[in-house]
């Protein structure tokens, strides 16, 4: 029974991880074809954590992808971005006895939709804060070792002790949370850092299967950018 339950969740989750990508596509294009305002690209840095892990640690990744921004009024647009992003945590393992530093990633497809308050402080400029959600879909993840043998520092790809799907040391594929962040802009030219609190669990925690840990996204990013129209 609980393997025909996890069984029709995999599938549901392939189909949802189709309609998803579909739909994120179509709401961020859709936007740049009947709204007015500034299009571009973006790029950064991330600090990334799981919540409710134990023995990891924060792990750089980066982020990239389109931006948009559009007027509502003087002080208020709606901001757009679909972003490639990398989050995860590092931990503390063993390679072939030697001891390790573990950099775990996660690759999502990231679309947010944040409201933004501007105000204009002169020079073609404006400083703004904004919020809103984010939902991602996992890409791919994998494991990267550093460690000292034989008084030298190595670095190995290894084969990560985690996937996306419905297996037993799977993280569901989807993502879900908040963005909270403040930035400045001077003609088309915009940074921004922001705080992204992961708000779904992502061990199954099916009452059959008897899981109850917790594990969320955590992630920190400072990123800049340029609106070409």
């Amino acid at each position: 029974m609980i393997n025909g339950i996890v069984d029709t969740i995999g599938y549901i989750c392939l189909k949802m991880k189709k309609i998803f990508l579909t739909g994120v596509l179509c709401i961020f294009f859709s936007d740049i074809a009947f709204a007015q305002g500034e299009i571009g690209i973006t790029a950064g840095l991330n600090s990334s954590n799981f919540s409710g892990a134990r023995g990891g640690s924060s792990k750089n990744g980066f982020q990239a992808g389109l931006a948009s921004d559009f007027s509502i009024n003087k002080s208020l647009s709606f901001m757009t971005e679909l972003l490639y992003s990398q989050k995860g945590a590092k931990f503390e393992d063993s390679v072939d006895e030697y001891p390790a530093t573990v950099y775990l990633t996660l690759n999502y497809l990231l679309l947010s939709l944040n409201l933004a308050l501007k105000a204009d402080i002169g020079n073609d400029s404006k400083v703004f804060i904004f919020a809103g959600p984010y939902f991602g879909v996992g890409h791919s993840i994998s494991a990267k070792a550093n460690y000292k043998a034989g008084g030298k520092n190595m670095s190995i790809i290894t084969d990560s002790p985690i996937s996306f799907g419905v297996g037993d040391d799977d993280l569901k594929p989807f993502d879900y949370g908040l963005n909270v962040g403040m930035g400045c802009q001077f003609k088309r030219i915009f940074l921004k850092a922001q705080y992204n609190p992961g708000l779904c669990n992502l061990i199954y925690n099916l009452p059959l299967l008897d899981r109850g840990a917790s594990l969320k996204n955590m992630n920190v990013a400072v990123t800049a950018g340029y609106y070409f129209f």
